[in-house]
């Protein structure tokens, strides 16, 4: 059994000209699926929220999001506190 051909290749800019066409009413979703060459079911779930994820890749691993979260949460609580006001760039330890 041979594995099936992907005709949409996911090119992500034309996808979200795409949409904002179709949301700014430009275009029906028909006449966008074959100017942007974007399956009409992919369009369509896109708008209906079917696929809630972003468009695209993520530019972080999960990890390197719960350390940049950490990163922001510590600078909040030591600029919260006192030890680092905005703008300083480093922490006085007395």
């Amino acid at each position: 059994m041979e594995k099936p051909v992907r005709k949409y290749n996911g090119n992500h800019t034309g996808l979200l000209d795409a949409l904002a066409a179709i949301e700014s009413g430009a275009m029906t979703t028909n006449r966008a699926s074959k100017h942007f060459g974007i399956p009409k079911k992919t369009l369509s779930n896109k708008i209906n929220g079917v696929h809630t994820k972003k468009v695209g890749r993520p530019r972080t691993s999960r990890s390197e999001q719960v350390t940049i979260q950490l990163a922001y949460f510590q600078a909040d609580f030591l600029h919260h506190e006192g030890i680092v006001s905005a703008g300083e760039k480093s922490i006085d330890l007395e």
